[in-house]
């Protein structure tokens, strides 16, 4: 079979006779591979015979890749895909360890590795998210505890106890702690929301196409349309607002001791 535009350039038909290598080959057919990309693309295409016998009479080819008699490049097998998973088996044995066998449920295997990789990915941005929020909020507590130094002094001076400072201190941090998990978990809510609506075009392999790509509508579907579920989880919100409570603790004890520290005489004496 010759490829379409092949046949246009060189004027060949149905029933004319090529030369290749030297031997007569008759067209029986036409097929058109203009959309199936340059991996599997050729001008003619041989029985597996014809093609076995050329390469093996071919000293160019044979000084560059050690190639057998016996050797298939690519073999596409038909099957029933609820047998899918055993046949690919079987041929793995048959063929040997150097052969590589693709199927459908490859293409998900592939996807699911990438899938994973993602998700690592995003554990890593969310603890270093995490880390970046804690010294946020040490910095805003700081800030705070420097403004609010006089009022601290007065309030030690009127007798407030460095127990009552910290749980105060403490609690104000905390709930500002809170406050701000609150408004990222409504504005991931509304992020999630709208990336439900998101459509992502996943290319598919050319080598676990169901069928080959040059025969008539092989390459009619390269590319799968699928939606983002994208949705937030009890444990993907919980792990998130756990440990952020747990840095927010952690802030707050360290600002509440330095409140507490706080003496009034020396407040007054800088100001």
């Amino acid at each position: 079979m010759a490829d379409a535009t092949y046949a246009a350039q060189g004027h060949v038909a149905v029933g004319s006779i090529v030369d290749v290598a030297g031997r007569p080959i008759a067209i029986v057919g036409i097929v058109e591979t203009a959309q199936a990309g340059q991996l599997v693309d050729a001008n003619l295409y041989l029985p597996l015979a014809d093609a076995r016998a050329l390469v093996a009479a071919a000293p160019n080819v044979r000084a560059v890749f050690d190639v057998r008699a016996d050797d298939d490049d690519i073999l596409y097998v038909r099957t029933d895909p609820a047998h899918g998973v055993s046949v690919a088996e079987r041929l793995r044995q048959l063929l040997g360890k150097t052969s590589i066998v693709t199927t459908p449920s490859t293409f998900e295997g592939v996807l699911g590795a990438t899938f994973a990789l993602i998700d690592r990915f995003g554990a890593l941005v969310g603890v270093v998210g995490l880390v970046v929020a804690m010294a946020g909020l040490l910095r805003t507590a700081a800030a705070g505890l420097w403004e609010r130094r006089r009022d601290i002094g007065l309030m030690r001076a009127v007798g407030w106890q460095r127990r009552d400072v910290i749980v105060q201190m403490a609690g104000e941090t905390l709930a500002l702690t809170a406050m701000g998990e609150l408004v990222g978990l409504g504005l991931a809510a509304v992020v999630t929301w709208g990336l439900r609506w998101t459509r992502v075009v996943i290319p598919v392999p050319w080598e676990v196409m169901p069928t080959p790509h040059f025969l008539p509508g092989g390459a009619a579907q390269v590319a799968v349309t699928v939606p983002l579920d994208a949705r937030i989880t009890t444990g993907v919100a919980l792990a998130p607002l756990a440990a952020g409570l747990i840095g927010g603790v952690l802030v707050s004890v360290w600002i509440a001791r330095r409140a507490a520290a706080v003496k009034p005489a020396e407040v007054w004496r800088h100001d």
